[in-house]
């Protein structure tokens, strides 16, 4: 009765222990997710990828790890001549040198390769495979924070003012320094400022560099989302590589076994019961003991990676309509011209189609209606045909400007952003 009553005391103070740790980690996660708020300078897929994924994953493992290594992950039933400490020691031992499934309708394995055949290798790294899935969603979005303010267009300041517009309404004064810059100006003469430099610099170089200085954020734009779909697709290769390879598609392959009642006692996915065996040395003898096991972790394990599992298939497909729908309208000039002018239209600003294609290609360039786009869906139409609009202005009266003058002026502007 002792005995029992010291048990019951001790899944006490883990109970205890394991609530106290996933406050600390969950704390802990609420400061990470914190730092990891949208930028404004990418689209909804891609915070799918890196924020809302991320998150996912890291709560997950975070979970998981309270439950693994603070809690009681897995219990065995030991014969009776093992007593005191032995019983820990033989659970932790089948921790840590993995266990193998049985089914029930079959016999435990005689050779030691039959049972190492049928070992489970993943529940002790879960935590760490969820982790490591996190950081994988995060290289995409660090190359794209890292590289796209080489041509001098500072997109996260860009974004930052368009949604500061939007918040405080059009007439919002904005304030850097001494300068006030009111509206959507500051973004307008800024976008115009880097076009225009980069112009005068390309024209130093061969058309294939300088054609470089028009097209490199929307093309490294693009390559990140390809990076998306790059990660997703090596993440179900992980996840298969991991889980087991028996199915091509791992999560359908699952899901189906369970739709026909097929549970984990047969098909052997997560299974709760598992055998052990450990090698006691008694009196110069070693004696082999086979001990059962249950694994209480592989019930969460189960449904964690199979809401992963389609969680990523659903973020994998809306990823790759989405670098599909970017490249079109990135690549074929007819899409720009049709967003600048509907923005020029919902500002009632009369042009010729000819006017219209010099304003988009000189004035605008790649790189400046895929800067347009990204604010137009993060700050929303009226915003961006704002911006456009006063682009539209800048250009109209570029002619009427000496070039000296026009990159004194639109570079006091630029100063807002950091140039």
């Amino acid at each position: 009765a002792s005995r029992k009553i010291s048990s019951d005391g001790e899944f006490g103070i883990l109970s205890g222990l394991s609530l106290v740790f996933e406050f600390e980690m969950i704390g802990n996660l609420g400061k990470y997710l914190d730092k990891l708020k949208p930028t404004y300078d990418d689209d909804v897929i891609d915070r799918c990828n890196y924020l809302v994924t991320n998150s996912i994953l890291f709560l997950c493992a975070i979970t998981v790890a309270a439950k693994q290594y603070v809690g009681e992950p897995l219990q065995c039933w030991v014969p009776a001549e093992f007593k005191g400490g032995w019983e820990q020691y033989i659970e932790n031992y089948c921790f840590v040198e993995n266990t193998y499934f049985v089914t029930t309708n079959e016999e435990l394995p005689s050779g030691d390769a039959d049972r190492e055949s049928r070992e489970i290798h993943y529940y002790q790294w879960v935590p760490f495979i969820l982790m490591l899935q996190a950081l994988l969603f995060m290289i995409p979005r660090t190359v794209w924070k890292t590289l796209n303010w080489q041509t001098g267009l500072n997109i996260f300041a860009l974004a930052q003012a368009a949604n500061m517009t939007k918040r405080e309404g059009p007439k919002r004064v904005l304030k850097k320094g001494d300068a006030d810059l009111e509206s959507a100006a500051p973004v307008a003469h800024h976008i115009n400022f880097v076009v225009n430099f980069n112009r005068m610099r390309a024209s130093r170089y061969s058309s294939a560099v300088s054609l470089i200085w028009r097209v490199y954020v929307t093309h490294l734009y693009i390559f990140c989302k390809a990076l998306n779909l790059v990660n997703i697709v090596a993440q179900f290769v992980i996840l298969n590589h991991f889980l087991g390879p028996q199915y091509t598609f791992w999560g359908i392959g699952v899901l189906n076994d369970l739709l026909h009642g097929r549970e984990w006692s047969q098909s052997g996915h997560f299974p709760r019961v598992t055998f052990c065996d450990i090698n006691i040395r008694e009196i110069g003898n070693i004696n082999k003991k086979t001990v059962q096991c249950v694994l209480m972790i592989n019930m969460f394990n189960e449904k964690i990676f199979l809401g992963i599992w389609f969680w990523l298939l659903i973020v994998g497909v809306l990823t790759f309509l989405n670098l599909i729908y970017w490249s079109l309208i990135s690549f074929m000039p007819g899409f720009s011209r049709t967003f600048i002018g509907n923005n020029l239209a919902f500002k009632r600003i009369a042009h010729t189609p000819e006017e219209l294609e010099d304003f988009v290609d000189r004035a605008v360039s790649m790189d400046g209606v895929t800067v347009l786009r990204l604010i137009s869906d993060n700050a929303g139409e009226m915003v961006a045909s704002e911006v456009i609009s006063d682009l539209w202005q800048l250009y109209k009266n570029d002619s009427k400007r000496a070039p000296s003058q026009r990159y004194e002026e639109d570079g006091n502007m630029s100063t807002a952003f950091g140039m």
